[in-house]
């Protein structure tokens, strides 16, 4: 028996799941850049709140709060993440996305290889 709905919702998490993989992969490049002592310091400001948002339980609108909870991390992560990564120069934003897809991988990212990479735990 199909239970309608199910495909599209389906659809709807694995687009979500492809989006936080992705998130995670720019808040681990972000991070490693933000270590790199060649970074000017209005950027390292910025990559710092950024990358402390990512961080932070602390959200605009609680997680408990369906979908919304979520989604505001999401929106707000996405528009961020893509604003650092203009500001941070080309050759290190290499760098730091050659370290990171070393560390985690090209395909989609978990949260148990973010977290170990964050704590360098990594192989």
């Amino acid at each position: 028996m199909k239970v309608p709905g199910v495909k599209v919702i389906e659809r709807i998490v694995n687009k979500m799941m492809n989006y936080i993989s992705k998130l995670l992969k720019e808040t681990y490049i972000l991070y490693l850049a933000l270590k790199n002592p060649k970074l000017p310091l209005y950027t390292r400001l910025i990559l710092s709140l950024i990358v402390g948002y990512s961080l932070s339980p602390i959200d605009i609108i609680p997680d408990f709060i369906p979908i919304l909870g979520q989604l505001d991390d999401l929106v707000i992560l996405l528009i961020s993440t893509s604003i650092a990564k203009r500001l941070v120069p080309k050759d290190i934003l290499e760098e730091c996305k050659s370290k990171a897809d070393k560390i985690l991988g090209k395909d989609r990212v978990n949260i148990t290889s973010f977290a170990s990479a964050i704590l360098g735990i990594h192989g």
